[in-house]
């Protein structure tokens, strides 16, 4: 479901876009790679955590599709949960059995369910017969007649000022959602879960401007630069006479 790589990149692979010079990932959570440079420019950008690989969105792990990723996957086309309705997941599906049905080995509402010695019969939560009809009391952060079901917090939070959404694992209980400063910001990253009551956890990052001339010429070249000078988000170098380029790199 996610595009294919271009083939510009040769050789590099998506797993080591964020290590080799060269690749231009606009990752977001990753911040593209970690040195000075070009980024990748995606039109229109990637959403819901997707990635930027040169000019091509590519959809992985979210659950969206498309030039974007802004096409939502419907896991629950052709799924028959015969005694029970089908959950849309993230890149999967699962039933939530009607009253007096349980979930068999393969996820389907097949197995009547007759007492709490009935298979799956309460998954994620104790189960109580004595009244002669089975009751589940669930465990924090699953639902469901079976307590199958992990509670879903939505959509995941927007991030701080200046930061990116990045690596989406789910929106249900226990998943986790990553952010990270945007290229010229700091400190780095923050991750956060969702919860057993349905709510994201609130994103503890404040992305601040790195000085990135702080230290002398920074990402300058020092043999062909004036002065690096500072902005917000950003650096600019200032070359010497007989010197031009991004970095002041590259002789007149």
């Amino acid at each position: 479901m996610g595009k294919s790589v271009n083939t510009a990149l040769g050789v590099c692979t998506l797993v080591a876009l964020t290590a080799i010079a060269g690749c231009f990932v606009d990752r977001s959570g990753l911040a593209g790679l970690e040195r000075p440079g070009p980024r990748a420019s995606c039109t229109p950008a990637c959403e819901h955590g997707g990635v930027c690989v040169v000019t091509d969105c590519f959809c992985e792990p979210v659950d969206y599709t498309g030039p974007s990723c802004s096409e939502w996957i419907d896991d629950c086309v052709g799924v028959n949960c015969m005694n029970g309705d089908c959950l849309d997941r993230v890149r999967s599906s699962s039933c939530d059995c009607d009253k007096g049905w349980a979930i068999d080995q393969g996820g389907l509402c097949t197995v009547q369910l007759l007492s709490c010695e009935t298979p799956n019969a309460c998954i994620n939560g104790s189960c109580d017969d004595s009244s002669g009809q089975v009751v589940c009391v669930c465990e924090p952060g699953f639902e469901g007649t079976n307590c199958n079901v992990p509670v879903g917090c939505g959509s995941p939070p927007e991030g701080p000022p200046n930061s990116e959404t990045g690596e989406v694992t789910g929106t249900e209980f226990g998943d986790v959602v990553v952010f990270s400063c945007q290229w010229g910001f700091g400190p780095g990253y923050a991750s956060v879960t969702c919860q057993a009551d349905g709510t994201w956890e609130t994103p503890v990052l404040e992305c601040q401007d790195v000085d990135e001339c702080a230290f002398g010429f920074g990402f300058c070249n020092p043999f062909g630069t004036e002065s690096c000078n500072n902005d917000y988000g950003s650096f600019e170098c200032e070359c010497s006479d007989g010197w031009h380029g991004t970095y002041c790199h590259e002789l007149d």
